[in-house]
């Protein structure tokens, strides 16, 4: 028979051994994702996510995974688990901004704007909300206000790449080839190995001719 305290010391050492193996798996996930090895992060993440259910960062991170996939249910489902979250989860607006990019992969858009909206009020200096506002504006074809909410998103991150992807879409359908050239060239210049970078690339060609 063991004596309380032997077992006690087992599952604490149980712990011991569990927990950094667990971490391991969530910061592998991570990586993956910022390497844009969206499956890989997300089988790691959802390793750690079945491992440890209510580690809000994991599920955050295996849903951004999940957006860039499409798998836009299972993203829904972890996004909730996450605002519903205690303790440790990410910034709201951060979670806002992903849920409105589930909305718009799902074509609701008016739920996108309710979660953009909420997202501008939890963060209004945040480059991420304006450039996913411009993207929404853009799915409604409001070129304007894409325009507006983009050149907000640059000016304050000028490094964020898809806006001025965004922007040169924006100033195309507003007729300003001028403008579109300018973005379109910066962001070439700072996503190279874009996918949109070879369409990107026909268009500058096809105005130079």
């Amino acid at each position: 028979m063991f004596s309380r305290f032997a077992v006690v010391a087992m599952l604490a050492g149980a712990f011991l051994i569990c927990a950094p193996s667990q971490a391991a798996d969530v910061e592998r996930g991570v990586s993956l994702y910022n390497q844009k090895d969206y499956n890989g992060a997300a089988r790691e993440l959802q390793s750690a996510v079945d491992a440890d259910a209510s580690n809000p960062r994991a599920r955050y991170y295996l849903a951004l995974s999940q957006i860039e996939l499409k798998r836009w249910a299972e993203a829904d489902s972890n996004l909730k688990q996450v605002e519903s979250a205690e303790s440790e989860r990410p910034e709201k607006a951060d979670v806002k901004v992903a849920m409105a990019r589930v909305a718009m992969g799902q074509n609701d858009l008016g739920k996108a704007q309710q979660y953009l909206d909420e997202a501008r009020d939890a963060n209004s200096n945040s480059a991420e909300v304006y450039l996913r506002r411009g993207e929404l504006a853009l799915k409604r074809k409001d070129y304007q206000a894409a325009s507006k909410e983009l050149e907000q998103a640059i000016q304050l991150d000028p490094n964020r790449a898809y806006a001025h992807y965004y922007l040169g879409i924006a100033y195309s359908n507003l007729r300003r080839p001028d403008k579109m050239v300018e973005h379109f060239e910066i962001f070439r210049k700072l996503a190279p190995n874009a996918p949109e970078v070879a369409k990107v690339e026909a268009t500058l060609q096809s105005v130079r001719r």
